[in-house]
């Protein structure tokens, strides 16, 4: 699919019809803002009634943050193939951050979070960039050593450290597999957790635990410095703490059509919930009362 052209709107699906890949809350503000697909971006106030912005994007967004004022979305320009990076101080004006180097370097941002003094995003090529406000990017991400490849699917800051999850090949064991890596400068990053056959994709911590999920039903859950695993009956997308349990959704993976939610209290002991989800999942974010 591609953008409409000037004289059309879109009819249908309403209220638009890209995937949806990213979202983010800024307290501040009370405004969720949520990105997708082909420059796709849904604001609320509520969480209940969205509107659709046009922002004069014809080009993926992969994931937003919010911190220090700014919203920052971050993807790939579909014509050149190189970085993106998008700011917004309010959700509804956005402006194009790239630099004439990035369009020498050829990567999707694919992750991007708020460290408490700077945004740090990283790429499909396994590579760190920073800012100190979202406005400034280097010409080029910095390589994370130690892992033969890494493609991020997710990054949070826990409050005392980043966790990235995704999907690779570290140098021991050398098998591709799902990757947990942490950090806690963006600087030296340290393999967590390696999980063969399975591709990580979501992450959330409470005050007590670090939940990962993936694919193949998987499910690592840290408490303290201790990683026990679940497996479940669901090719998991996405994860969230609620401020009370954890929830976790993805594909039923005997029916695909169908979406499955589970929930636990403290990341170990999961049960099925009674929630339904009309559509896969690929992020969360909660504020103001509402997820």
């Amino acid at each position: 699919a591609v953008p409409c052209a000037a004289g059309w709107r879109w009819a249908s699906p309403v209220p638009q019809g890209f995937d949806l890949t990213g979202v983010a809350y800024a307290d501040a503000l009370g405004t969720f803002v949520a990105v997708g697909r082909a420059g796709a971006m849904q604001t609320s106030n509520d969480g209940v009634a969205w509107s659709p912005r046009d922002i004069g994007l014809a080009d993926d967004l992969n994931a937003i943050a919010f911190g220090n004022g700014t919203f920052v979305a971050v993807g790939k320009r579909t014509q050149t193939r190189s970085p993106l990076f998008i700011t917004s101080a309010d959700g509804s004006a956005w402006e194009a951050r790239d630099t004439t180097d990035h369009a020498l370097v050829e990567t999707a941002v694919t992750a991007v979070a708020w460290d408490g003094t700077r945004f740090v995003a990283l790429d499909e090529s396994g590579s760190v960039w920073t800012s100190p406000d979202g406005k400034r990017w280097p010409a080029r991400g910095t390589p994370i050593a130690g892992v033969g490849w890494f493609v991020p699917r997710e990054l949070v800051w826990t409050g005392t450290e980043l966790v990235a999850a995704g999907y690779g090949k570290v140098t021991i064991p050398g098998e591709t597999g799902g990757i947990v890596l942490t950090s806690r400068d963006a600087l030296t990053w340290t393999v967590a957790r390696f999980a063969s056959g399975c591709r990580v994709a979501s992450l959330a911590s409470s005050r007590d635990a670090l939940v990962a999920v993936g694919t193949n039903g998987t499910v690592a859950t840290r408490t303290g410095a201790t990683w026990t695993s679940a497996t479940l009956d669901v090719d998991f997308t996405g994860v969230v703490w609620t401020g009370e349990r954890f929830l976790a959704t993805g594909s039923n993976r005997t029916d695909p059509l169908a979406s499955t939610v589970y929930e636990s209290l403290d990341g170990r002991e999961w049960a099925l919930a009674d929630i339904p989800v009309l559509a896969r999942i690929h992020a969360f974010a909660s504020g103001g009362d509402r997820l």
